[in-house]
């Protein structure tokens, strides 16, 4: 550990990479990541790699993982690495889904897809072994949301308490999917068998982190939602507390608050605030195998009546608000499965063009799917 640099210098070398996939087709792997940019594109470097096709961070993190994979009570001390290891394993699944394209963290040309397979296992290992031993039930979960959305809050939550504290915080200056998409794959394990009260506790946190703080800003989209603060975290927490099926009663209302505001959009804020209530109401969709009901079939009808009225509107939709309506009319097919009406020719048309544009396939490497995948 000692050769190691602290945590501090390694964080910095992190900031420097981009905080979006190399390429927008990336959205299919997870719901946390936009179809389209939200800033403007990152400088790229000249990067140095080494013969394996590793950038300085990517083998300073691969050693790490090493050490941490002989040593497991040093991994468990250390468990703010766990932000590196998994930021490594999300460069690496860019790779190995977009044939050929290098990323700044690795060379697609000298980098072997095993390897980076094999990396991706390692920090799967590494993270399922840290988190095993999270913190005492519910106090610990109350005590962490605490100081997640209250600055001024102290309280002894262990290293992997403060770890997703800090990810939770940062958020509300600096929001972007790559952080999400960590702080998503460490909270949704913790949260894998949490409770009502629990989850509840964790919704609190998704509100708060929603709405409070520094505005979030949106370069590319000049009439977004102006409340928005940190989107891609929140949906994160709201993602991780919907995977663990425990049902929070802040989780029903948030999903039916969702669909409800969708009716209220007018037609020149569908591409934005529009967009970011269906990317909110897609990561809050449960489990289609289980028995919970996504929201009540009146509401199910109203939702695709508004967002009917988008589609045939004045305005040039974006081909990721279809993109989005795909993805939930998947979901509220069983809803209305026994009502009736011209709603159907709609899902099937917009479904149709949803395939249509999707159409060659965007990952060359993977079975076709029109649907997200859950973290």
């Amino acid at each position: 550990m000692d050769l190691v640099p602290p945590e501090e210098e390694l964080d910095s070398m992190l900031s420097l990479f981009p905080t979006e996939p190399v390429d927008a087709s990336m959205s299919l792997r997870s719901p946390l990541l936009p179809l389209s940019g939200h800033g403007d594109p990152p400088l790229v470097t000249e990067e140095i790699y080494d013969l394996d096709g590793y950038s300085s961070y990517a083998r300073t993190i691969s050693l790490l993982l090493d050490a941490f994979l002989g040593d497991r009570i040093v991994a468990k001390a250390h468990p703010w690495a766990l932000r590196h290891f998994i930021a490594l394993s999300i460069f690496a699944e860019e790779v190995l889904d977009l044939l050929n394209n290098s990323s700044e963290v690795f060379n697609a040309k000298a980098v072997s897809s095993s390897a980076l397979q094999q990396l991706i296992h390692r920090v799967h290992q590494v993270t399922t072994y840290v988190l095993s031993d999270v913190g005492d039930g519910h106090s610990w979960h109350q005590m962490v949301t605490v100081m997640c959305v209250d600055t001024k809050a102290q309280h002894t939550v262990g290293g992997i308490g403060k770890l997703v504290m800090s990810l939770v915080r940062a958020a509300s200056s600096n929001d972007n999917p790559r952080d999400a998409r960590i702080l998503q794959a460490i909270l949704q394990p913790i949260l894998s068998h949490t409770s009502k009260e629990e989850g509840d506790l964790w919704m609190g946190v998704c509100r708060k982190t929603e709405t409070k703080g520094k505005r979030f800003s949106f370069p590319s989209m000049c009439n977004a939602h102006s409340s928005l603060v940190a989107p891609f975290a929140s949906m994160a927490v709201a993602l991780s507390v919907t995977s663990s099926g425990s049902e929070p009663l802040r989780l029903d209302r948030y999903r039916n608050e969702l669909a409800a505001n969708v009716m209220g959009v007018r037609s020149t804020k569908i591409n934005s605030e529009g967009l970011w209530l269906l990317r909110r109401l897609v990561v809050t969709a449960p489990d289609p195998d289980s028995d919970v009901v996504f929201i009540p079939q009146t509401r199910a009808v109203n939702f695709i009546k508004a967002c009917q009225q988008w589609v045939t509107s004045d305005e040039d939709i974006e081909e990721e608000v279809e993109s989005q309506m795909t993805v939930l009319f998947f979901h509220l097919a069983p809803i209305l499965q026994h009502v009736s009406g011209s709603h159907w020719d709609f899902i099937f048309d917009v479904v149709e063009n949803n395939l249509e544009v999707r159409d060659p396939p965007l990952f060359p490497n993977k079975p076709h799917c029109c649907f997200a995948e859950r973290g």
